[in-house]
């Protein structure tokens, strides 16, 4: 049988308690950036080597570490100070509070609260988060609150001990009940006053978890080999029901290659605990699970008819089960492995739209996100679907062919708008870095602020169109080039013959 070990989320005297014991100045001394930081045993920190940092906030405090750019401190009433350079927020800790202990490395800042709650700033993708620190950190605070799971059993055993004497009194001897009574209720006072079961902090099946109504909870995945990592369903006998969102704060993203849900897990915001495993490659469920099921690799809803989660490393070409109705934002962002797509008849995630409505709302968000997709070629769609269609050139519209959703980011040369689109979404071109050029005709009456990019888009793709349209006046404002179709009909009869 693998180890339980169990620690206590501390609160109220607990915490004190535990101050009056750790929280004591250890002179210690930190070098960053090529000067040092001392600190020494009155709390007074002292810099050389750096005129800039202004010490006048750093008072109090008992503990300092420091990153490759930027120094932490740890206060006595459990606040947390940074200087240095804040590139990736390392330094943004102000807002930390009860903070037993800090770690500090890279780009990275650690703290850990009394009552288990990790914090963390600065930049996960760039560097790997200290797991060993980090784990003398829970270590630390478990070595002290561990004592309690001890007090908590022998003031329960006495409690019931004297509970059953009680019982034994009554019947022999009722003058004397009166003189236990006040002892019970002392007793009974406190194991009320002790933390309860779900302020326990759990470390097992290399994760992080508590117990909540008899059941789990994961918050961390805290083990050393993410590459193939399963979501058990069970722990120490109780059932594995909920999945934080952070679970994956704490691992190497980038090694992380295969997931396994097991039993009747769920996870709290799918799309936010997949988003940054950029090398994953598939999830596969347990059939037994009641919230998901997998295909080939990728995450559905139990009765699969909502598509939630593709992984981003997951390769190739992509053909959407029929049966599929929805699917959910962000399912596809940032999938650049994905080469095609192919959309059956099922699906009709359309998003409010009235047609007779003059401010008729079409919003297709996973439209989006396959137009961050930048290896992506063609988009297609079955005939028979009611909502969406796509030309010969693999581009994604509504049925109507109205509203034009998302130009594959690898399509190169040179497009032509087709006559009836009066809108283009958002982002559909935004990812286009191989395109040349765009012909807007006077049909399209609207275009979305990013559509061909966030900010200022790229100055190599060309907007083609009539000086009098509304793709002239886009152009202008958005600061794209734009070239009258009129006054370069050879050139524009070139590159889009065919293709109009």
């Amino acid at each position: 049988m693998k180890e339980i070990k169990t620690f206590f989320m501390l609160t109220g005297e607990d915490k004190k308690q535990l101050k009056k014991k750790y929280f004591q100045v250890t002179p210690n001394i930190c070098i960053c950036d090529g000067f040092v930081v001392v600190l020494n045993s009155q709390g007074i920190v002292s810099v050389k080597g750096n005129k800039n940092f202004d010490t006048r906030q750093w008072i109090d405090i008992i503990k300092i570490c420091s990153g490759d750019h930027h120094v932490v401190g740890l206060k006595s009433d459990g606040t947390v100070v940074a200087w240095g350079d804040n590139t990736y927020h390392q330094c943004d800790v102000s807002a930390w509070r009860d903070i037993a202990d800090i770690s500090a490395k890279n780009d990275l800042t650690a703290g850990i609260s009394s009552n288990g709650k990790t914090y963390t700033a600065g930049s996960f993708e760039k560097h790997i988060t200290d797991m060993e620190n980090i784990k003398k950190i829970y270590q630390t605070i478990g070595s002290v609150v561990q004592e309690y799971e001890t007090k908590i059993a022998d003031l329960k055993r006495e409690l019931n001990a004297v509970k059953e004497s009680s019982k034994t009194f009554q019947v022999g001897l009722t003058n004397s009940v009166s003189d236990i009574r006040p002892k019970i209720n002392s007793l009974e006072n406190a194991v009320k006053t002790l933390p309860n079961s779900e302020n326990l902090l759990h470390f097992a099946e290399e994760f992080e978890y508590i117990v909540k109504n008899s059941d789990i909870k994961l918050l961390y995945y805290m083990g050393n080999k993410p590459r193939k990592i399963k979501i058990p369903s069970v722990i120490g006998g109780k059932t594995v029901t909920d999945v934080a969102e952070g679970i994956f704060d704490f691992t190497d993203k980038d090694a992380v290659k295969e997931i396994y849900i097991s039993g009747n897990v769920k996870i709290n915001k799918e799309n936010h605990v997949f988003k940054n495993l950029v090398n994953l490659n598939s999830i596969n469920v347990n059939k037994d699970n009641v919230s998901y099921s997998s295909y080939d690799g990728v995450l559905f809803n139990k009765a699969k008819t909502e598509l939630m989660i593709y992984p981003k490393a997951k390769f190739g070409d992509y053909i959407i089960p029929e049966g599929v109705i929805s699917i959910k934002d962000e399912a596809f962002l940032n999938c650049h492995n994905l080469r095609s797509i192919k959309i059956p008849d099922s699906v009709r995630n359309l998003y409010p739209y009235n047609a007779s409505d003059d401010n008729d709302v079409f919003y297709c968000p996973w439209g989006e996100d396959l137009c961050s997709c930048r290896n992506l070629e063609k988009i297609g769609v079955d005939s028979g679907n009611l909502y969406f269609s796509s030309d010969s050139y693999g581009v994604l519209f509504d049925k109507q062919k109205h509203i034009l959703i998302c130009c594959p980011p690898k399509k190169k040369g040179y497009y032509s708008v087709p006559y009836n689109v009066v809108r283009i979404q958002d982002g559909a071109f935004s990812n286009c870095s191989d395109m040349k050029g765009v012909f807007i005709p006077n049909s399209v009456e609207q275009i979305g602020s990013c559509a061909f990019g966030i900010g200022n888009p790229s100055a190599l793709i060309e907007i083609w169109g009539d000086t009098n349209s509304f793709a002239f006046e886009y152009a202008q404002r958005l600061n794209i080039k734009f070239v009258d179709k009129n006054n370069n009909y050879s050139l524009f009869e070139k590159y889009f013959e065919g293709n109009k």
